[in-house]
């Protein structure tokens, strides 16, 4: 993740005497390259923030502008002349530019900025990324330059969804990621002077589940503070491990990642010590539920055990980065695929192994019990059949082949199919958004969806599996406790779509094997904490559910499915803001309601003007017909113009747009119980 920071006020002096057409066509290239497939490992997108500053903060005014080829300016007479060494040009008797003189071009750039995201892709679509992230502060409301560019994001939201408004209330700051603010040191301040030099960094997140905090501890709320310490704790260690292992790597002769040491200037581009170390929360809502029998929405005396403790959590973080020398923040956290009918998978079933198509694994259970069919929706539907005693092989945490059961059979409405095929000619076809494994940089197995491999990559297969006769005699020999790599051959889509495709859900582990020729590692996901703490606590836990599945409530929200306005979500989410110091964002998600430009301004500024919100965005839906090529607010099914299936849908999975179909069962069951509002003109003023 690379969040640029200031980009139109430090491209301002560069930009200085442009056509505007030349800016906008600047702004084109900068967003249309960085949304590229070819921006990341894999083809897959780089995740990439903007940062763009309506007004320039008071801390960046009187720094010294760099104009081309990273050289200081000073006019002299009229006459720009350029200088790499900063004292000498001090010596120079002329007006050294800095950048509150270059306030109009940085204006005029993020004009262009917000233009292009309103216009969209080349069908129309919201641009993923780079992220723009649009700061707001004390200026924004002063003049009627800066109002008619708020305007214009405003504008830029009602048809796009994006900028992400964040509101600057501390005067130094910067924001990256979905939702990372970082404020500035006694240091960085003294950086200001040189920009270039400031570096920010937040290095990593361990993320604590809440829910289970009053269940482990029997209610007793000295108890659960007490244990949330020890979780803090030991989210500390996990931190300081991860941070060791990763500079010893910095040492190493040709690491790739010396640039962290080093830079490009000789000075260190992270510093270990100095950057902030994140503490995700997830599930405050079903804490207090499981705590006091009430969701946050549903009284003050809920509302307020929340805040209690993330009022305490915050202290202890604070305790913590005294102890360890190093900034640890809270942050929020989120709570973050198929086969073809004849695709081959291996189950366990009736004390014996057996290898089965899928789709008539699915068909005949779906045959025989129609009764536990639940319809997610026109393309989705699934069973639940754990106690049918169905069982499947999967690796744990460990690397170490287990059998577990199979918790869902799912079927959903046909799609592109990808085939893959290895060096030793085991073949697996599957839809391109489901995921395979492969190893990452720090030798850890993780998933990879299809539509980002190519040949030659490594992705991972069973080496032995219990009481199952297997020989890879065929692998490329990189073992991984009972798994191996094997690279890939080929790839190809086939030109049909089948009228549907199938998936299994396996319990704690989700991955399962299949395959051709010899079985390849799949992977299926769900909410993890959730189906954990269900596992051990049973009908205690409080765990919001659907036909779709089961998750946690992100981070401090609110219950996505409460009967809360946006108006109130705004306004009680926004208390824990300050706390909550890492950042954190509330959505509006409009579905396929497009609130008009005015709403969303009068929004911004009573947001601004009344509440705490660190940062708020309007999220709405979309679905693209690639048969007619047009695209239509909501999620459709079919084409509302052409009727055709040939539809993808988008929406936020949280900080980012993506395609639906890439949910797992818990964010869809999320999905299905989002509140979709219209931002109303005339209640804005409620906002206080």
């Amino acid at each position: 993740m690379i969040g640029w920071e200031g980009i139109n006020i430090f491209f301002a002096p560069m930009i200085r005497g442009w056509k505007y057409k030349k800016v906008k066509q600047l702004a084109q290239t900068l967003i249309f390259d960085l949304s590229q497939l070819a921006g990341a490992r894999g083809g897959q997108i780089s995740f990439t923030d903007f940062n763009v500053y309506i007004d320039i903060p008071q801390h960046y005014k009187d720094v010294y502008a760099m104009g081309k080829k990273g050289q200081y300016m000073i006019d002299v007479n009229g006459k720009i002349s350029y200088y790499n060494d900063r004292d000498k040009m001090e010596q120079v008797n002329g007006k050294i530019l800095k950048y509150k003189d270059f306030e109009h071009e940085s204006k005029l750039f993020a004009k262009a900025i917000l233009e292009v995201i309103k216009e969209g892709d080349a069908v129309g679509l919201p641009f993923a990324f780079p992220k723009i992230n649009l700061h707001i502060n004390e200026e924004t409301f002063k003049s009627k330059e800066s109002q008619e560019l708020l305007m214009l994001a405003c504008e830029a939201s009602s048809e796009k969804g994006c900028p992400y408004f964040i509101f600057d209330r501390d005067a130094f700051s910067v924001a990256q990621c979905c939702r990372l603010q970082i404020q500035f040191t006694e240091e960085d301040k003294q950086k200001i002077k040189t920009p270039e030099e400031l570096r920010f960094v937040g290095m990593q997140n361990v993320t604590i589940g809440l829910p289970s905090l009053p269940l482990q501890c029997d209610n007793n709320e000295e108890d659960i503070y007490k244990e949330v310490s020890h979780r803090m704790e030991l989210a500390t260690r996990a931190h300081i491990c991860r941070r060791d292992y990763i500079k010893s790597l910095t040492e190493l002769d040709n690491s790739p990642l010396k640039f962290y040491k080093e830079g490009i200037d000789n000075k260190p581009y992270v510093d270990f010590n100095k950057g902030t170390y994140l503490i995700g929360l997830v599930g405050l809502n079903e804490y207090v539920k499981n705590l006091t029998g009430q969701e946050m929405h549903e009284s003050e005396d809920a509302f307020l055990k929340g805040l209690e403790l993330i009022t305490y959590m915050n202290i202890e973080k604070q305790k913590l980065s005294e102890k360890y020398g190093i900034t640890f923040k809270l942050e929020e956290s989120p709570s973050e695929s198929s086969l073809p009918f004849e695709e081959r998978i291996l189950i366990y079933k009736d004390n014996k192994y057996e290898m089965i198509e899928i789709g008539k694994l699915v068909e005949d259970f779906y045959e025989k019990f129609p009764e536990k069919i639940k319809k997610i929706s026109e393309t989705n539907e699934q069973m639940y059949i754990k106690e049918l005693g169905l069982y499947a092989p999967s690796f744990n945490s460990k690397n170490k082949i287990e059998l577990k059961p199979i918790t869902f059979l799912i079927r959903h409405k046909g799609k592109k199919i990808y085939e893959v095929k290895t060096n030793s000619n085991k073949q697996i076809a599957v839809t391109g958004d489901h995921s395979l494994f492969t190893l990452n940089e720090y030798w850890s197995v993780e998933k990879i969806k299809v539509d980002t491999l190519k040949n030659n990559d490594f992705i991972v297969i069973p080496k032995k599996i219990p009481f199952f006769d297997i020989e890879n005699k065929y692998s490329d020999l990189i073992s991984i406790g009972d798994l191996c790599l094997e690279r890939i051959k080929n790839i190809n889509i086939r030109e049909d779509i089948p009228q549907y495709v199938y998936d299994i859900s396996v319990e704690d582990n989700e991955n399962f094997m299949g395959g051709n020729n010899g079985l390849i590692c799949l992977h299926n996901t769900a909410g993890r904490i959730a189906k954990l703490d269900k596992k051990k606590y049973g009908e205690k836990a409080y765990i919001k559910e659907n036909e779709f599945g089961e998750y946690y409530t992100n981070s401090i929200h609110l219950a996505t499915d409460s009967d809360v306005d946006y108006i109130t979500r705004i306004i009680e989410q926004s208390k824990f803001h300050p706390l909550v110091e890492a950042g954190s964002m509330i959505h509006i998600w409009s579905g396929d309601k497009k609130p008009s430009p005015q709403a969303i301004y009068g929004l911004v500024k009573s947001t601004w003007d009344n509440t705490e919100c660190s940062q708020i965005v309007v999220s709405p839906e979309y679905t693209v017909c690639y048969d007619c090529n047009n695209i239509f607010s909501g999620l459709h099914n079919d084409c509302p113009k052409c009727s055709s299936n040939n539809v993808r849908q988008y929406t936020r999975i949280t900080g980012y747009l993506v395609e639906v179909n890439r949910f797992n069962p818990s964010k869809k069951a999320e999905l299905k119980d989002r509140k979709r509002e219209l931002i109303m003109e005339d209640i804005n003023e409620n906002l206080h």
